[in-house]
């Protein structure tokens, strides 16, 4: 992987995914870390850019190989630059910015959420609905979005 340097601008944009509003306006959101981009390497779901830090270690540059290899775009930066664009408390070596994923009926194993505020609890409840085997996510009025930084961790 030869990786380009992330462009101002570009870390800019990035960093605006943060926000509830723009993610919904551009319909892309930030994954971060290096379990959740593994996981989208091991998918089918299509990454539109990957960042990692410069001095990410071996796996983590396999790991952006792999979304490379997929048709992201990369990008290095330094260790501020990304913690810019993060939102963990804890510096992260890589994050992905993905498309929102595309609505779809539901099945029959639904987990639906009413007025679920707080993002860590909403990302809690999906992820242990997942290992129950549930297949979809139903948020209703009040809860927290799908797409915040706290629930895709």
């Amino acid at each position: 992987m030869d990786p380009a340097r992330l462009p101002h601008k570009l870390r800019q944009e990035l960093r605006e995914l943060r926000r509830s509003a723009v993610r919904e306006a551009q319909r892309r959101y930030l994954a971060e870390g290096p379990h959740l981009a593994a996981d989208i390497a091991a998918s089918d779901l299509p990454p539109f850019i990957v960042v990692i830090r410069d001095d990410a270690d071996h796996a983590v540059r396999e790991i952006a190989d792999r979304l490379i290899a997929r048709g992201a775009v990369g990008y290095v930066c330094g260790g501020n630059d990304l913690d810019l664009i993060t939102d963990a408390a804890t510096p992260q070596p890589i994050v992905c910015v993905m498309p929102y994923h595309p609505e779809r009926p539901v099945g029959d194993r639904i987990l639906a959420l009413d007025a679920v505020a707080d993002p860590g609890n909403v990302g809690t409840m999906i992820r242990t609905a997942a290992w129950f085997g549930f297949t979809d996510v139903v948020l209703g009025m009040g809860c927290a979005d799908l797409y915040n930084p706290k629930v895709m961790r």
